[in-house]
């Protein structure tokens, strides 16, 4: 009985709802946005003793383009930002504001476990190529570089086609927008900055919306 349920909840999840369904696509999509935001947590040693939280808040967007269903190759691009201070040399006290942002650049490919179309749950993982251009603001002027690695990424996408058919269909005739998703999103990111030995890299956690043209 526990594997027949299994089984018809798994089932629930992957497959088409036929009565709940928009009209059958005439298409298949090629191309894809996303739009997300979410927060980033440095490896950057005493990075909490010096901006008074883990995270850093941030957003990105991506484009790819659909070799087929289930692999995608593109690029996106991000913004982080966080305030912080310096502490008082003899104290330990907050001394002098500072300001740390990250920007990373990406080339990256996306399998995604899609198996049947209208599927309500997408599971995806993928990786790629990360460049990190970096900035921090110090009352004494502003410090800057860029460093090379790599990331990798996985999450699962929930379609919101068949919530609301009306506004699925209008998407689709006024904008072309065949699919559109809600996607849950972690990323782990290795960069080095050779010269001071450095890993600028973290994980972050994003939600967004993801559009399939």
């Amino acid at each position: 009985m526990r594997l027949t349920a299994s089984l018809l909840l798994f089932l629930m999840l992957v497959a088409p709802l036929p009565l709940l369904a928009a009209e059958p696509d005439l298409e298949s999509p090629h191309w894809s946005v996303e739009i997300k935001g979410g927060l980033f947590h440095p490896d950057l040693p005493d990075w909490s003793r010096y901006y008074d939280s883990r995270w850093m808040p941030g957003y990105g967007f991506a484009a790819a383009y659909k070799i087929i269903p289930q692999i995608d190759i593109g690029g996106s691009a991000g913004s982080y930002s966080k305030k912080g201070h310096r502490l008082n040399f003899y104290h330990g006290t907050p001394a002098d504001s500072q300001t740390y942002e990250l920007n990373p650049l990406e080339l990256f490919i996306i399998l995604r476990g899609q198996f049947v179309q209208d599927q309500w749950v997408i599971p995806y993982f993928g990786g790629g190529w990360t460049t990190l251009y970096y900035r921090q603001k110090l009352p004494e002027g502003t410090v800057r570089g860029s460093a090379g690695g790599y990331h990798l990424r996985g999450g699962i996408q929930l379609s919101l086609d068949n919530l609301d058919v009306g506004a699925s269909q209008k998407m689709y005739s006024d904008y072309h927008i065949l699919h559109t998703y809600f996607i849950l999103e972690a990323e782990r990111t290795k960069v080095i900055e050779h010269a001071a030995s450095t890993d600028l890299g973290g994980t972050a956690y994003f939600a967004g919306l993801l559009f399939d043209f």
